[in-house]
């Protein structure tokens, strides 16, 4: 999107997909070194941290890790997700 970042990462040389579906995914998830999950409501914008009553939870556990891990890689990988055209 226009407000989201994907450009400027997909630009940068990182791999960035579209969802198949978007009208209903909405993870908000990330993964650190395999072993630390944050997820909640959180966006990380400046409307969350100062305007919004957002929610985060920060578990520290590798099982729930990898748990995060498979599904991202059952995402990333689905044939209905799809590269942008970025126009960088």
């Amino acid at each position: 999107s226009s407000q989201g970042q994907m450009p400027a990462l997909g630009c940068a040389g990182i791999p960035v997909k579209t969802d198949g579906n978007p009208n209903t995914f909405h993870h908000k998830v990330f993964i650190f070194d395999g072993e630390i999950v944050a997820l909640g409501s959180f966006n990380f914008s400046a409307s969350a941290r100062d305007d919004n009553s957002e929610n985060m939870i920060i578990i520290h556990n590798e099982e729930f890790a990898q748990a995060f891990i498979d599904e991202f890689n059952k995402r990333f990988n689905d044939p209905e997700a799809e590269t942008p055209d970025l126009s960088c």
